[in-house]
């Protein structure tokens, strides 16, 4: 005998013996209903500091099944929109701006049972780089800009070099060394006269540092 609902069940048992005697047993079986479901999430952002945009990945972990019970459908919604209702064990989506995003995730089984979790994720703008240069030589026949930067949070990904001479003051030269943190000029470059060295640094996420400049 299988019960497959909850509630009370009236049993009827009838007995007989090969004499023709007979016995009648009556009880009332309940079957209570089952916990509910648990469903915790675990949400793991691409980014250290949590810098837009960056990747979000959303786990999500069932408890309190029954026997023979399994998740048959699941949705993946953010900011209350559907991104994904693939019966997946995470789901991975791009958070492109800083702010609050409100994740849910919704289950069913194939009992009929549902569940849901809610959770939220902030993600931060981050801060810029800030340098300063220092230099080294004689600042006639050599001279070694080197550029000291503070990273608060991620890495420099990009040096922007432009130099001015005093024969085209008018002019910036990129020297083409973006992944250089210094740049060195020989006796002939300084032969020009170097007028002025400017540097911006930007970091992984794309954030500029205020010019820097430097001059003789």
């Amino acid at each position: 005998m299988a019960l497959r609902t909850t509630g009370s069940h009236p049993l009827r048992l009838r007995i007989t013996d090969t004499r023709g005697h007979e016995a009648v047993l009556e009880d009332t079986l309940t079957v209570p209903d089952p916990l509910a479901i648990t469903l915790d999430t675990r949400l793991v952002v691409g980014d250290q500091w949590r810098r837009a945009p960056a990747p979000v990945s959303v786990y999500w972990y069932a408890g309190g099944l029954l026997e023979q019970e399994r998740v048959t459908a699941l949705r993946f919604l953010v900011n209350g929109q559907v991104v994904s209702d693939r019966l997946v064990s995470n789901m991975r989506f791009e958070a492109p701006r800083p702010g609050d995003y409100a994740l849910e995730v919704q289950l069913e089984t194939n009992y009929g049972r549902t569940a849901s979790a809610p959770a939220t994720v902030t993600l931060i703008a981050g801060e810029p780089p800030h340098c300063a240069l220092t230099a080294s030589g004689d600042g006639v026949t050599a001279l070694t800009l080197k550029a000291q930067c503070t990273v608060p949070m991620g890495r420099i990904a990009r040096y922007q070099w432009q130099l001015r001479y005093a024969d085209a003051p008018g002019t910036l030269v990129d020297p083409g060394q973006s992944t250089s943190a210094a740049v060195s000029f020989s006796t002939a470059q300084l032969a020009r006269g170097l007028h002025e060295v400017q540097l911006i640094a930007t970091n992984d996420k794309g954030q500029a540092s205020p010019v820097v400049h430097w001059t003789p």
